[in-house]
């Protein structure tokens, strides 16, 4: 009898075939993981000026920074839902059969957070365009979590010597600070081992001595610092480890170039002892959007793509007095 020394035995087809779906399912959980704790989400309802529900119009979103472009329809319920948004302001237009087109801007989208808005719409022709005011929720109602986002205007204004921005963490409800020391605060009267800090959806915590509460070891300065928030209470599953959450995000690159530079001295003749030890901070940041070469026939030398990337570069050097 024949045996082909090539075939394949089916128990181990079925061994190698369980594996790699379990491979592809844990990927896949991996990055729905990153993109809750990296992003935001827009939910909201259209309304008529009676304020009925209007089902079946289409309702588009773009972000105002990179031109980055979403649509959805609303329901039979005249709802919508976007969820794995980036931080930002976005412009949300809304088209439907007998009414006028509706364009409402600067909808902030905050990360870790739920944003809810309603649309009315005028009555007129689908050529017609108004714009409205949306109405935009500030109290969260369809989540148990209490979050609080600290935004990039107060990363950048409030006053930090140390130029670390998990320290205004500090200043939020709930956490307990002895003295100045943010960094072994404590979360609702918890342990400091039960606080979870990601960097853009990495843990970025010393996860083997585990004794600070607010501290990463991979900090960014706050010039790339975008926003970061704050669950001190009832945290989802998604989530992971941690009774408390902080997600803090760094910013990436818009439609247009823009950058930034500073220079902190710190030297022995501002000290009063002269063992102190001083330190010179320079730092240049850099973004923008990216250009593509385009080899396509018949079609510009240059292309401008959606995907934007910004670099950032840090120098410090500590001397002596």
């Amino acid at each position: 009898m024949f045996t082909n020394p090539f075939a394949v035995n089916s128990r181990v087809t079925g061994t190698m075939k369980s594996i790699s779906l379990a491979v592809l399912l844990t990927c896949l959980l991996a990055l729905t993981a990153f993109g809750q704790q990296t992003t935001g989400s827009l939910n909201g309802v259209v309304n008529d000026p009676n304020g009925a529900i209007v089902t079946g119009a289409t309702v588009t979103l773009v972000n105002a920074e990179t031109g980055a472009e979403r649509s959805a329809v609303s329901s039979t319920t005249g709802t919508f839902d976007f969820q794995a948004l980036q931080p930002g302001k976005y412009t949300i237009s809304v088209d439907a059969k007998g009414f006028k087109k509706a364009v409402s801007r600067d909808i902030v989208v905050s990360v870790a957070s739920t944003t809810q808005v309603t649309i009315p719409l005028e009555i007129g022709q689908a050529s017609e365009t108004v714009t409205v005011t949306a109405a935009q929720e500030v109290i969260n109602s369809s989540s148990p979590s209490l979050t609080n986002v600290i935004n990039t205007r107060q990363v950048v204004d409030l006053p930090l010597g140390g130029r670390n921005p998990v320290e205004l963490a500090a200043l939020q409800a709930g956490i307990a600070v002895i003295g100045t020391d943010t960094r072994g605060a404590s979360v609702s009267g918890l342990r400091q081992t039960a606080v979870n800090l990601t960097q853009d959806g990495i843990n970025a915590m010393d996860n083997f001595v585990k004794t600070s509460s607010f501290f990463a070891i991979t900090t960014p300065s706050l010039n790339s610092t975008s926003e970061f928030s704050v669950t001190t209470g009832t945290v989802g599953s998604d989530s992971g480890r941690g009774a408390a959450q902080v997600n803090l995000v760094t910013k990436g690159g818009t439609n247009d170039f823009h950058g930034g530079a500073f220079l902190q001295v710190l030297n022995t003749s501002m000290a009063r002892q002269y063992h102190y030890c001083g330190s010179t901070i320079m730092v240049l940041t850099l973004g923008g959007r990216c250009t593509f070469l385009n080899l396509g026939k018949a079609a510009r030398a240059f292309r401008a793509g959606r995907t934007r990337r910004s670099f950032s570069s840090r120098t410090k050097s500590l001397t002596r007095g």
